[in-house]
Formats: structure tokens, sequence, C-alpha cells
């Protein structure tokens, strides 16, 4: 008969491929039509597509100088592979939605770049989840891991330093003269890079800085240079291990005075009670030879000898 001919067919799930078409016809008479093969230029192509899409490479990174960590201000990059063409995934990082973007030259390659904000967990390991669908509309369930083991550890936290002491190796704690060591003892709330560079001990020559317990525990060493005076005031500045960094701990560590000048007499007088006056420059027995003198600065009791004894 005449009209619209509609022919259709139920995809099976066994189906791949390229949708071609073939169309024989006749007409009432017998006269064979040629024949239609399809898809025709002007009609679009359909493809058959029963197969799950698959990520292939799933790799998360960080531009900090640890490309493990990452701190408020860098930018976190995860890059995956895609079996097959993708409808744009919405991907979460870290709880923030983003569009993934095709890497140019390679649509079967996607990049999603954030940056760290406070909305970011601090002190955690970046979560992430890729939704996988194909343009037939096949799924899986979104990709929540690496396929290599790569994280990022985001630390938004600036290191605090705490149990700070000193301690002079002086017989009088209070005090410590040139040649005396001095040790600084400190704790950090988490692993810190080496703060040698960013620390300063008023007073003191080279320092020799150990730490134990990954990085926490913290001992510094150094000897009192000649001519120090005053206090030994502390300047320290630290920088964890993701590069947050803590405003200047200082300490003027007034309970221990530097101290590399020998005492000086200020005053002296001896006398003699041979004359009532105190004027005579000899002594005989029974008198009494008063030696009184004074510092500049307190000193230790002093040991006298008068006369020989």
């Amino acid at each position: 008969s005449e009209g619209v001919w509609e022919a259709t067919y139920p995809v099976t799930a066994t189906d791949n491929g390229t949708a071609d078409f073939l169309i024989t016809f006749a007409d009432e008479a017998g006269n064979v039509g040629d024949n239609v093969s399809g898809p025709l230029e002007d009609t679009s192509q359909i493809t058959i597509d029963n197969d799950d899409p698959i990520l292939t490479r799933v790799i998360i990174s960080s531009d900090n100088d640890n490309t493990t960590l990452a701190k408020a201000g860098d930018n976190i990059t995860l890059t995956f592979d895609a079996s097959e063409a993708l409808i744009v995934p919405q991907v979460d990082v870290g709880g923030i939605l983003t569009p993934a973007t095709q890497t140019p030259g390679n649509d079967s390659q996607w990049e999603v770049v954030v940056e760290v904000t406070d909305a970011f967990m601090s002190m955690d390991n970046v979560s992430i989840s890729i939704p996988v669908e194909d343009f037939a509309g096949n799924r899986i369930s979104n990709v929540d891991s690496t396929d290599n083991g790569s994280f990022v550890f985001v630390d938004r936290d600036a290191p605090s330093i705490l149990n700070v002491s000193l301690v002079s190796s002086n017989p009088n704690g209070a005090f410590a003269r040139a040649g005396d060591n001095l040790t600084l003892n400190f704790t950090t709330s988490e692993s810190i890079q080496d703060p040698l560079q960013s620390m300063s001990i008023q007073g003191l020559g080279s320092i020799a800085l150990n730490s134990t317990n990954n990085g926490t525990l913290w001992t510094a060493v150094g000897q009192v240079l000649n001519n120090s005076s005053g206090s030994p005031a502390l300047s320290l500045t630290v920088l964890d291990q993701a590069g947050n960094r803590r405003s200047p701990y200082l300490d003027q560590f007034s309970h221990i005075t530097l101290d590399t000048s020998p005492p000086t007499l200020t005053e002296l007088s001896f006398v003699s009670s041979n004359k009532p006056d105190n004027s005579s420059q000899y002594a005989k027995a029974q008198d009494i030879l008063n030696l009184s003198f004074q510092f500049q600065e307190p000193v230790q009791r002093p040991l006298v000898s008068i006369a020989g004894d």
C-alpha cells in the first residue's frame, strides 16, 4: 500500500556497534526498486552501546612543593582517563562540585582543578567522587578513589609552638658566661620543616638542632659568645610540611642573664687600727687589719688572704 512505512528494532543487551539499515522494495506490479542502505549522508549515525564506561586512570596531586599536601591557596588537580566519551562529569573534590574539562587533543582524558579554601576540611585527605556516564546512558557507580594510591592531605592550620624552655649549663642556672651552653627545648603541634634558618638566640654562636617524634620534639644547643650580655632573647618562626607559617615566637628568657665580663673592684680600703683614726701605716700585735672592698656587680663569696693567711 502507499504511505509511510516504519520499521522498529528492539535493541538487545548483546548489540554493540553501528546501527546500519537496508531497505529492499518493489511496487505492486513487481518492479524492484534500488536497495537503500544507511545511514545516509543526511541522517545521523546511530551507535548501539551496551558497554559500561570505565575509568582507566585516576590520579590526584597538589601544586604544593610536596604534591601530597595542600594548604590554603594551593591547587588540587584530579585527572582521569575514560574508556569512551562521557557526559561532562560534575566532580566532587573535597565537597566542591566542579565540572571536569577535557584535556586539549585528548577526548578521553579529563581534568578538574580546585583551589583549597576555607570550605575544605583541614587535617584530612581530600575526598573525591566522579560520576561516570556515557552518551548512551550507561553508567557505573561513582568513582571515589584513585587507582595508583595517590592522595592529597589538606592542612590549612599553622603549627603551634609549645612547652618552650631554656636552660644554662652554668652551675648557677640564672647566669651564662662565655663558653657555657644554652639548651632550648620546644614541641610543635605537628611535624614542621627544619627551623634552623629562622631561629635566633641572642648571644649564641652556631646552633646545633635535633628533632625526634616525627619532627615535633626539638632541641637546640648553642654556646655563649664572648662579649654577650643581657638576656638570651629567642625569635623562632616555624613552617609545617605543607608550608603554613606560624608568626614569630618571641621570648626574652629574662630568667637567664648573659654575663661574659669579669667582675672588677670599684672601691678598696685597707687600714690598720694602730692609730685611732686608722691613719697608721703600721700594725703590731693585737692591732686589727681591716680590708673592705666593693664590686660593680654581685659576686660569689670571695676568698681573701691578708698577711699571708
